[in-house]
Parts: C-alpha cells; sequence; structure tokens
C-alpha cells in the first residue's frame, strides 16, 4: 500500500486507553514519504465540529469540509499524534493541498512537540 503524506484515510483506532481518540474516524498522514514506506505512519486524527464556539487550540487546526474532502467541519488534533500500523488504514477520505493549511498543521505540530 502506497501511502502519501497530507492524505486523509479512514481508520480504525481502536483499541485504545484513556482519553486517545478511538473508533472509525478520519486521520491525516503526517509522516515523510520516505518513511511511509515502512509498515507504520504518522498521523493526526480529526475530530468533528460538534460546537462552533469552541476554541481552538495552538496545537489544533480548524478546517472546514472543502479543505479537507470530509463531509463535515473539523479540528484536527496534534495533541494525539500517533504512529499506527498501516493495517489500521482503510479508504482514502480526501487530501490536504493548501500550503497554508499544510502550514498550519506543521505550526500546531510544532507546538505540541516544543520545536
Amino acid at each position: 500500500m502506497v501511502i502519501e503524506r497530507w492524505t486523509i484515510y479512514w481508520a480504525n483506532l481502536d483499541p485504545v486507553q484513556g482519553s486517545e481518540q478511538a473508533g472509525k474516524r478520519p486521520v491525516l498522514v503526517v509522516s515523510a514519504d520516505e518513511a511511509n514506506v515502512l509498515h507504520q505512519v504518522t498521523i493526526l486524527p480529526f475530530t468533528s465540529v460538534k460546537d462552533p464556539g469552541r476554541k481552538i487550540r495552538r496545537n489544533e487546526v480548524g478546517l472546514s469540509h472543502a479543505d479537507t474532502g470530509l463531509g463535515k467541519d473539523s479540528i484536527l488534533l496534534a495533541h494525539q499524534i500517533r504512529t499506527v500500523d498501516k493495517s489500521r488504514l482503510e479508504s482514502e477520505a480526501g487530501k490536504i493541498t493548501d500550503p497554508a493549511k499544510k502550514a498550519a498543521v506543521i505550526a500546531a505540530i510544532k507546538v505540541q512537540l516544543g520545536l
């Protein structure tokens, strides 16, 4: 399976522990393409916008459905960064192509990792 950075997949994140994002949900592949030849990829999960007034934290990115190809506006959770086996990835759901949105994702990851 060829996996490319900035591609959104539906993934099954179960089983989880504690407050980790669970269930079948969209995730964004953020690992570099040269690393994606391994059996694992690094991802950020999305959560849907349930409260339009919810504050977006510095380690999150608010994205519209037009930005992602998903059916709903979403929040990308850099504080839930994780590496998963490719077998968790199911169907492709979209792609982030806008350079400004990519830069926002990278900035959120840097905040999360203190870079």
